[in-house]
């Protein structure tokens, strides 16, 4: 894997790479460095694949598939180089408008799994609550009652969705810029995790 910085410090960062997609990127499409099913260089890139059996694709590198300005060749079939955006302004990021209207000026965009598109976040509170007390009753003082065992329900349902927010969080990696309409794209600035 090699990074060029271009420029200055406020200069894109982009690392150049090998489409394992098996199948044709265009510039603006979302990839992440295959960590996962490749041999964790980060040379080869993917559609995200987000496994959480596998920390390692959570924190994957990931960027916008980039074309220089002026660039003739935009689309790259498998096993094409490509360069790819993974810190910086991106004139045009594929956004995905299935989970909504598409994005807002401001938004946290995060890496959907399998798709090569960023979506805006939409679950990103962490509310932490005291866990149920159990006191017990009747003659096994270990045994919850029945409205302690709905609080213990409860207690496991709030921690899924914090296990969800954190989730969602580690896959930011972008802000947008502007607003964007369904299945469009957007101006974003890119920034690792």
């Amino acid at each position: 894997m090699s990074i060029a910085q271009i420029g200055g410090a406020t200069s894109p960062k982009i690392v150049y790479g090998r489409n394992n997609t098996g199948g044709t990127l265009s510039a603006g499409d979302i990839v992440q460095a295959d960590l996962v099913d490749g041999a964790g260089d980060g040379y080869d890139w993917n559609t995200p694949d987000i496994d959480l059996t596998k920390p390692e694709s959570l924190s994957a590198m990931r960027g916008t598939v980039w074309v220089a300005e002026g660039a003739v060749t935009t689309t790259f079939v498998d096993q094409a180089h490509i360069a790819v955006l993974v810190e910086g302004y991106a004139e045009e990021a594929a956004v995905d408008g299935t989970v909504g209207a598409g994005v807002a000026l401001g938004d946290a965009l995060i890496i959907q799994d399998g798709v090569g598109k960023l979506a805006a976040a939409t679950n990103l509170d962490f509310t932490v609550d005291a866990m149920t007390a159990v006191a017990g009753t009747g003659q096994d003082p270990t045994t919850p009652s029945g409205a302690e065992f709905l609080a213990l329900i409860a207690d496991v349902a709030a921690l899924r969705e914090n296990i969800i927010a954190l989730v969602d969080d580690k896959n930011v990696v972008a802000i947008a810029l502007e607003a964007s309409a369904v299945d469009g794209t957007s101006k974003v600035y890119f920034k690792q995790n």
